[in-house]
């Protein structure tokens, strides 16, 4: 089933969105002018689970924001691997791409569950951008943010997996608080893992009184000692015959 669209401006529901948008630290720095460019020329977009948003490697001409439901992009190797690098949630921006010359898009989007999005063009982005310093300063937080994401994550790759797989519990933990709504499939995939590995490591972990392990969900019961195992003070039950790599 194909993504159903329509635009801001004949939505029904419009005023709800721009409430949305007028409370989002970016696009509330907009000024008048390309605020209503911006209304007129976005979309409403609701991808089906498992339904692609963009693709790696396309060219780059607009960026979404997450209204509701949730978001995976992906990472294809050479090797025909394919990496989980990060779930997009409501209230976060993906496929803003600025640099000049020939912008792609550097990950696939696919909607993880049935979603809304809001599908905005970079160049009114870009045009508000240029001269509205209230503006610069939010994309700029937002770009330091995840450009210190993408660092520690690189560092994590070689941790060993207790350590991978309490980081990721901590970092989803910030998204979605202690109720967290993944699989272990999906941490293990976030981790570079197997599920098998995030199947011993979260039950060491609940045995631990770490966690509290539900059907499809992940409830943090201590943050300070999954902290810990994220730190490599300490190391749950189970987790001793776990690789490095």
């Amino acid at each position: 089933m194909s993504t159903r669209s329509t635009d801001v401006e004949r939505n029904r529901h419009t005023k709800t969105v721009r409430d949305r948008l007028r409370m989002h630290p970016v696009f509330s720095q907009f000024r008048q002018t390309n605020w209503v460019e911006l209304l007129h020329r976005s979309r409403l977009e609701e991808p089906q689970p498992g339904e692609t948003i963009c693709r790696e490697w396309q060219r780059a001409e607009t960026g979404w924001l997450v209204l509701k439901g949730e978001v995976k992009l992906l990472r294809h190797t050479t090797k025909g691997q394919v990496l989980l690098v990060d779930l997009m949630l409501p209230g976060d921006l993906f496929g803003a791409v600025f640099y000049a010359g020939h912008p792609i898009h550097p990950v696939t989007a696919v909607a993880m569950k049935r979603a809304q999005t809001f599908a905005f063009p970079l160049d009114v982005l870009i045009d508000e951008l240029k001269t509205n310093d209230l503006l610069q300063m939010a994309l700029l937080e937002d770009t330091c943010v995840k450009l210190c994401q993408s660092i520690a994550m690189r560092g994590l790759g070689l941790e060993d997996v207790p350590v991978r797989i309490a980081s990721i519990l901590c970092r989803l933990q910030e998204k979605f608080g202690a109720q967290i709504p993944e699989t272990r499939a999906i941490i293990a995939e976030l981790a570079g893992t197997t599920t098998e590995s995030a199947i011993r490591i979260t039950r060491g972990l609940e045995k631990e009184g770490v966690l509290r392990l539900k059907r499809g969900s992940i409830e943090i019961l201590s943050l300070e000692r999954l902290s810990q195992c994220a730190g490599g003070s300490f190391r749950p039950l189970g987790s001793q015959m776990e690789e490095s790599v």
